[in-house]
């Protein structure tokens, strides 16, 4: 039941939510996957020590929102 209340939640706000991402729309397991076969790869072999932020750039909205920023 609460999968069902949460399917039809998501349908119905879905624009809503879509217009708050940076990007225009909520990321898919298509865009994690592709990240993860990009290090998985031989082109990602010069990648040391790096911090992949894959969230359609929510994370800079965010810190700009607390820190009074904008680009």
């Amino acid at each position: 039941r609460f999968c069902h209340l949460l399917r039809e939640s998501t349908l119905q706000n879905g624009a809503k939510l879509n217009s708050m991402q940076p990007l225009g729309e909520i990321g898919t397991v298509d865009r994690i996957a592709a990240a993860t076969d990009f290090l998985l790869s031989a082109q990602s072999d010069w990648t040391t020590g790096a911090n992949f932020v894959i969230d359609g750039g929510l994370s800079v909205m965010v810190y700009l929102f607390f820190n009074n920023t904008t680009f």
